[in-house]
Formats: C-alpha cells, sequence, structure tokens
C-alpha cells in the first residue's frame, strides 16, 4: 500500500498519471467517470487540477446500481458545482449515447472545423470506463457516424475487478466528426482523506480492501451499521428480499438479450448483458441459481438487520463508572449491555433502530456490529460451527451481491435532500 494509511496507489498508477498529465495538453474534451452510487468519493481531486481548463464532462455511471433519488440528488449538486453531468449506464448502449451525444454537440459548437478532436475517459478504478468506450464506439456505428467494422476492430479490455486497465490506449469512436478517445487506468489519490472514504470505495468494489486494512469482516460490519442506519436502505433491502429486485434484474437481461439478439443477430459481445462494470458475469440462463439464492440472502440479512438493538446496560452498583472515558471500547464492559435480542429469530416483531442507531461512533455500535454480523454468519450456516476460511467466503458473498446490485440500490455518499 502507497500513500498513507488510507489508500491504494500502485506503481502503475503514479506512472499513469505522469502520461495523463502530458497527454491532457492534447486534450479537448475530459470525460470523468464515477460510480453512481459514490458520486463525490469516486472523485479524484488530481484530475479536477489537472484539467482545470479543460472542457470536463462528469459521467455517473452505474446508475442501475444506485438510489435514483439520491443519483437526482447528487446531478443537481455537481450542476450547482459547474459541471454538466450524464447519469448512464455504460454497458447500455442507448445509455451510452447520450455521453456521446453531449460531447459531438459541444465538439459541433466550439470546434466545428477540427480536422480531428481527442477526447480522454479517466476516473477511479472500476467504474466502467473501457465499458463506456465500447458502447461508444457501437452507438457511434448505430448512428452512422463509425463504420461497422472500426466498431468492433479493436475494443477496451474490461472486467469486475480494479486494475484490469494498466497502460492508457487510443481508439476511433467517431468517424464523422473525427473523435478518439485515450482509455486511461484507474487512477486514485495517493491518499485518501479518512477511513469512511475508503470503506465506501472499498464496498462499491472500487479498491482492494485489504490494500487499506480493510478486511471483509470489517467491511461487512460497516455495510450492516449503514443499512441499519437508514430507513430507505431498509427499504431497498426489504425489496431484495421480496425478490423484486432479482425480477427486475430478470427483466432488464430479458430486455438487452432481445435488443442485442436484435442488433446484431445474436452475436454479441462478452459481457453485453452486465450491469455496467458491475460484476454479474455469465449470461443466458446462468443467472437463475445465483438469483435464487440473493433472494434468501437478502432475506438472511433483511432479519438480521432489522432486529431491535440491545437495550442499555442499567447502572447497579459496582459498575465501573469510567467508561465513558474508553472512547475505543478497550475495557468492553459498557458497550456490551445483555446483546440477547441479537438472538431472537422473531424478525416480524424486529423494528429498526433508525436514528438512535450509534452508527460507527463508539463500542455501543461496533459491538452491535459485530453481534449482527455473528448473527448473519450463524443464520446463513444454519448454526453449525465454521472455520475462518468458511466464514471469509460467506462474507465475501455478502460484499458480492451488495456490489452487482443483488441486494437493492444504495448510494453511499451523502449527497443532500433527498
Amino acid at each position: 500500500m502507497a500513500g498513507g494509511r488510507y489508500g491504494w496507489f500502485p506503481g502503475h498508477m503514479a506512472k499513469a498519471l505522469k502520461q495523463m498529465e502530458q497527454r491532457l495538453k492534447m486534450v479537448d474534451i475530459l470525460v470523468e467517470v464515477r460510480d453512481a452510487r459514490l458520486p463525490l468519493s469516486s472523485a479524484n481531486p488530481d484530475l479536477a487540477r489537472l484539467a482545470s481548463r479543460k472542457r470536463r464532462l462528469v459521467v455517473l455511471n452505474k446508475l442501475d446500481l444506485a438510489d435514483h433519488t439520491a443519483t437526482g440528488a447528487a446531478c443537481a449538486l455537481l450542476q450547482s458545482q459547474g459541471h454538466r453531468v450524464v447519469p448512464c449506464v455504460a454497458m447500455r448502449d442507448g445509455s451510452a449515447r447520450k455521453v456521446l451525444d453531449a460531447a459531438l454537440q459541444w465538439l459541433r459548437v466550439e470546434r466545428p472545423s477540427a480536422d480531428m478532436s481527442l477526447m480522454m475517459v479517466a476516473g477511479a478504478p472500476n467504474t466502467g470506463k473501457s465499458s463506456l468506450i465500447n458502447a461508444l464506439k457501437r452507438a457511434a456505428q448505430r448512428e452512422g457516424l463509425l463504420e461497422g467494422e472500426e466498431a468492433y476492430q479493436r475494443t477496451a479490455r474490461s472486467g469486475p475487478l480494479p486494475g484490469v486497465t494498466r497502460q492508457l490506449g487510443g481508439f476511433k469512436v467517431c468517424g464523422s466528426p473525427l473523435l478518439y478517445v485515450l482509455d486511461t487506468p484507474g487512477v486514485l489519490p495517493p491518499a485518501l482523506p479518512d477511513e469512511e472514504v475508503a470503506v465506501r470505495l472499498a464496498l462499491a468494489g472500487l479498491m482492494p480492501g485489504d490494500s487499506a486494512g480493510l478486511t471483509d469482516d470489517l467491511l461487512v460490519r460497516h455495510l450492516v451499521q449503514i443499512l441499519v442506519s437508514e430507513p430507505r436502505h431498509q427499504r431497498q433491502l426489504w425489496m431484495a428480499a421480496d425478490g423484486q429486485v432479482a425480477a427486475l434484474a430478470a427483466r432488464q437481461r430479458a430486455a438487452a438479450a432481445a435488443a442485442a439478439g436484435a442488433g446484431r443477430g445474436g452475436g454479441s459481445p462478452g459481457g453485453d448483458d452486465d450491469r455496467g462494470g458491475g460484476g454479474g458475469g455469465g449470461g443466458g440462463g446462468g443467472w437463475r441459481p445465483r438469483e435464487s439464492g440473493s433472494v434468501a440472502l437478502a432475506r438472511v440479512l433483511h432479519d438480521v438487520v432489522t432486529m431491535p438493538a440491545p437495550p442499555p446496560a442499567a447502572w447497579h452498583p459496582g459498575m465501573d463508572d469510567n467508561n465513558d472515558d474508553d472512547d475505543d471500547g478497550g475495557g468492553g464492559g459498557g458497550g456490551g449491555g445483555g446483546g440477547g435480542g441479537l438472538d431472537s429469530d422473531d424478525a416480524a416483531a424486529a423494528t429498526a433502530a433508525g436514528g438512535t442507531y450509534p452508527l460507527r461512533g463508539g463500542a455501543g455500535g461496533r459491538a452491535d456490529a459485530e453481534r449482527r454480523v455473528s448473527a448473519l454468519v450463524r443464520h446463513l450456516t444454519r448454526g453449525s460451527v465454521v472455520d475462518v476460511g468458511r466464514r471469509t467466503m460467506l462474507l465475501r458473498r455478502v460484499l458480492q451481491a451488495f456490489r452487482e446490485g443483488a441486494l437493492g440500490r444504495y448510494t453511499l455518499d451523502d449527497v443532500g435532500p433527498r
């Protein structure tokens, strides 16, 4: 790990940042791709600094994984800061066409006689930059702006994990007007401001958690706290537990497959039916067992999240009066408080803690999250004893389902009123 306690800045990022600084002198438009679930945390201040005098378009990708109301609030916030914002799902050609139209509109107005224009696509890792470039080429081909052979002759590498693209690459995305785009490796700041930002990036899959010392166990505890603390998050989880999220995903994939078949005679590039930049993988009928399993997982997680918090420990003679001085909970006394409530299986009678839940604030909140994660593992394994490897596998399954959107749509950044 380089760049500070909370950060992920391997050597290829440092090299890419220097190359981007050199190439930006020739670039006409910078397209900054952010994750719609993290419209603020996935921004890179280095890009804003390097491209302060460039035309910049902010693309909020993975719209289908984010809370739509929060995305609207994020767009309003970014527009108030002077940004041109386009929400999209990069893997959908119709959505990518909006990005292409926004870029071409500016070029035709401000560079009508240019022989060639250059656009750079940049952003944090795993935000869907390469997927967006490939979709831009297909969109240009469908509008007659790029010949079919050019549209598929060369494509940008993409994948579900951060760090797939490790060097700059150039692609022709439009023939009329002539537009080339530079694909760049995902780049994060050398040091993140705090643990909260690192946790959000790791939860969304934009950086490896272990690169910042964030274990799967710690990430799931943070996830549980986030779900417990917000009623709107609990509604999303309830929809996933009710099967609504899986049914919507099935309809979207069927529609995408039908559109791909109609447009290409049944032959579509690999991964075209996946959500933008997500880790969903696979096609055809392979989704059914996974989505059935994700519904069961959502139900267990919903039961755990909606369990009532344990009552505060009542004071009695002999109790240590100095517990409130130990902010880190080192003594182990004050935050416990019974904890028997988390062993209850009566989810119907449980109520969300809401605003009274001590989110990451002290020993009580952390202890409550740990109990809920233990209850989650216990429910998933039906009470059987599990070793460390089995526990890690179960927690990774929870994180993967969350990143794929199988547990609902969430925006992790606070973007103001919604």
